[in-house]
C-alpha cells in the first residue's frame, strides 16, 4: 500500500471510529441519567398474555378522539423516548391514541400500585422525575431479557412491552400521588397502555428484535448492538495504529 494510499484510509476509519464513539456516548449518557436518579419505589408489573385466550377489544372502540388531551409535551415525551428504543430495535415508530390515553389517565388518578386489569399492555412507573426517566428504565430491562430463551420474564416485561413489534399505538397518563393525597404511591405516576398489546406468550421470538436484525442490517445501540459496536471502535483504531505506524 502506498503513504498516501494508508494515509485517506486512515483518516476514514478515524472518522468512522469517532462516529460510533458519538453514538455510544449519547446512548450511555441516557443510562447513566436513570441509574443515578433511580428511586427504591421502583417495583415492575408487567404482565403476559396468552395468544389462544386472550379477548381483545374491537377496533372500533380505539378511537381517536376524546375530550382529555393531554399536554403537548407530555404526549411528545412519551413518543420521543418510547421511538427511541422501538428505533434501536428495528421496529416500527408508535402513535399516540387518546383513547389509551384517557383509560390511563382515569386510572393513575387512583394512585393504586398495581396493573388495571385492563384490555390493553400496560407499563406502570413511579418515583422518577420525568417521564423521559421513567421510560429509560423501562429500556434499561434489556439486560435482563434472555435472548437465547426468548420468553417473557418479570425483570423485562416493560422492555419487551416497550419494543413488542406488533404495538402500534400508546397512550399515557400521569400524576403526582404525594400531592394527591391518595392511594399507596408516592411521587409521580406513570401509567402507560399499550395496543395491540404485547407480551402475548409463544410470540417473543417474532416481536422482541435484537439490534442490528432488519433487513438492511442497520445496527441499533441496545445492549447487544453496543459489545459489537464497541469491538469495531476497538477494531478500527487497531488498525488506524498499525497503518500509521507502517506509514512512519
Amino acid at each position: 500500500m502506498s503513504v498516501s494510499a494508508g494515509i485517506a484510509l486512515s483518516i476514514r476509519l478515524l472518522a468512522l471510529s469517532a462516529t460510533i464513539r458519538h453514538a455510544l456516548a449519547d446512548r450511555e449518557e441516557r443510562f447513566t441519567s436513570v441509574t443515578s436518579t433511580r428511586t427504591l419505589t421502583i417495583t415492575v408489573f408487567p404482565t403476559a398474555v396468552d395468544s389462544a385466550t386472550a379477548s381483545f377489544p374491537t377496533a372500533a372502540s380505539i378511537s381517536t378522539s376524546t375530550p382529555n388531551m393531554p399536554s403537548s409535551s407530555f404526549q411528545d415525551e412519551v413518543l420521543n423516548s418510547t421511538n427511541y428504543y422501538r428505533k434501536q430495535f428495528q421496529v416500527e415508530p408508535v402513535t399516540w391514541n387518546d383513547t389509551l390515553a384517557d383509560f390511563a389517565d382515569d386510572y393513575v388518578k387512583g394512585c393504586i400500585w398495581k396493573h388495571s386489569g385492563g384490555p390493553y399492555g400496560e407499563n406502570l412507573a413511579s418515583g422518577y422525575e420525568t417521564t423521559a426517566l421513567a421510560i429509560d428504565a423501562w429500556g434499561d430491562e434489556e439486560h435482563l431479557y434472555n435472548w437465547a430463551k426468548q420468553k417473557f420474564s418479570e425483570g423485562a416485561g416493560h422492555f419487551t412491552q416497550l419494543v413488542w413489534s406488533n404495538t402500534t399505538t400508546v397512550g399515557c397518563g400521569v400524576v403526582n400521588c404525594t400531592e394527591e393525597g391518595k392511594g399507596n404511591v408516592q411521587g409521580r405516576y406513570l401509567v402507560c397502555e399499550y395496543w395491540p398489546r404485547g407480551n402475548v406468550q409463544t410470540e417473543f421470538g417474532v416481536n422482541v428484535r435484537k439490534p442490528g436484525t432488519a433487513k438492511d442490517g442497520t445496527p441499533g445501540f441496545g445492549g447487544a448492538g453496543r459489545s459489537v459496536e464497541v469491538k469495531g471502535v476497538v477494531a478500527a483504531l487497531a488498525a488506524v495504529t498499525i497503518l500509521l505506524a507502517v506509514v512512519a
